[in-house]
């Protein structure tokens, strides 16, 4: 009997954990859009607003890792990191909008 009791457990444990990632996974999605002009960066997601101006920003960098694309953003009061996880979501739109700052984020370092 015991036996049985341990062999189950070796199978309902990761069983369980498995379940509960693919049942709680699209919770830590965030949907929403991104606004870029010449002077600001406006993104809307669903429980947070953030906007900061392209001359407050210190530092950017982009990373293509293998799970997506991550944008590190840093001014002189607060450092963002936003990604797209390729696990939860499709970072296709989050690539473009990506790529787009950080050439205007160029074209204004190069302009300065």
């Amino acid at each position: 009997m015991s036996n049985f009791n341990v062999a189950s457990c070796y199978f309902v444990a990761p069983g369980l954990g498995i379940g509960l990632f693919l049942l709680t996974r699209k919770l830590a999605v965030h949907y929403g859009k991104a606004e870029i002009d010449n002077e600001k960066v406006t993104i809307d997601l669903t429980k947070r607003n953030l906007q900061f101006y392209l001359n407050d920003l210190k530092s950017y960098k982009k990373v293509n890792y293998k799970n997506g694309p991550v944008l590190y953003l840093k001014s002189n009061t607060k450092k963002i990191r936003i990604e797209a996880n390729n696990n939860f979501c499709d970072s296709t739109d989050f690539k473009i909008f990506m790529e787009d700052l950080v050439n205007l984020l160029d074209l204004n370092k190069n302009a300065s």
